[in-house]
């Protein structure tokens, strides 16, 4: 009896520890997680781990898109439109599965402006001029 008491006791012991533990850890995690920023209209990329057989996983592409979100299903899934587009999938997916497509709108924008028969043509200009005669195919080339 005194042996199951006290199993009882260390038992009881432990499982007060884990739940601590626990506890100690989703506040840790609570604390630093932040509000995600997909909203309805916004550009998303969508994670698919899957790989068509034959493919190198690590060669392949795993984020794919930028889809537009339709609607937000809840607080952690959204609907995508897939509409016009060739995947086959089910268009609603939890928000871990997407990243915002990032926009720079203070990135300038090259135009060119300089007319096509005024630019300088650096290979035309640089190279010798012989460069530009072709050989004939009778010609023996030694290697």
């Amino acid at each position: 009896m005194r042996i199951q008491r006290h199993y009882k006791t260390a038992r009881a012991q432990a499982l007060e520890l884990i739940r601590k533990a626990v506890d100690t850890r989703a506040t840790r995690q609570n604390a630093r997680a932040t509000e995600h920023a997909i909203q309805r209209g916004s550009q998303v990329w969508l994670y698919l781990d899957r790989v068509k057989p034959g493919y190198a996983r690590k060669l392949a592409h795993l984020w794919h898109g930028p889809f537009r979100v339709a609607e937000l299903v809840s607080a952690y899934a959204v609907r995508l439109e897939t509409n016009g587009t060739s995947y086959q999938l089910f268009p609603i997916v939890h928000v871990s599965k997407l990243k915002p497509v990032r926009e720079f709108p203070s990135r300038p924008e090259l135009r060119l402006t300089v007319p096509a028969e005024e630019r300088f043509d650096f290979d035309e200009e640089l190279l010798p001029k012989d460069s530009w005669e072709t050989r004939d195919a009778d010609d023996d080339v030694s290697v």
